[in-house]
Parts: C-alpha cells; structure tokens; sequence
C-alpha cells in the first residue's frame, strides 16, 4: 500500500501513518517529510530509512523497479547525499 497518492485528507493521513510505521518517525515528522518529498510515500520512507536526499532518493528508486526494499539493502553503507529526519 506504499503506492498510495495522496490526493485528499483522508488519503494523506493514511500516507502520514505508513511512512511513520515504515520509519519509527512520529506523525508530526511524517508528515513533514512527506511534504518535503512531494508526498511520495516510497521517497519518503527511502528518505529516512536510508538517510539520503530525496533526489537521491527517486533515482535509486527508478534505478530498482520502485521496490523499497531493494534500494535499502543496497544503500546501507553508501551515504551519498546524506540527510537526517
């Protein structure tokens, strides 16, 4: 369900809760993350997991087929375009 778009309140507060159950952030920070990628919820979650920025972020993405999981297991030791949330 990390697909999701969040194109109303009720759609935004579902993508608030899965970034911030996929990450351990609290809600607050989710949702400031999200805005801060553009409300993509699989740039956010790889944004903070992994701790790059967000334009490192989509590329690693589209380079893995989108798949969340293949991005964070191949950026656990390179830190390129770091960042914190």
């Amino acid at each position: 369900m990390v697909d999701v778009r969040a194109t109303n309140h009720k759609l935004r507060r579902r993508a608030v809760r899965i970034v911030a159950g996929a990450t351990g952030l609290d809600e607050e920070a989710a949702a400031t993350l999200l805005r801060d990628t553009d409300d993509e919820v699989k740039t956010a979650i790889v944004v903070a997991r992994a701790g790059i920025a967000p334009a490192v972020a989509r590329e690693r993405l589209a380079a893995h087929g989108g798949i969340v999981r293949a991005v964070l297991e191949g950026t656990r030791h390179d830190r390129r375009g770091t960042t914190s949330y």
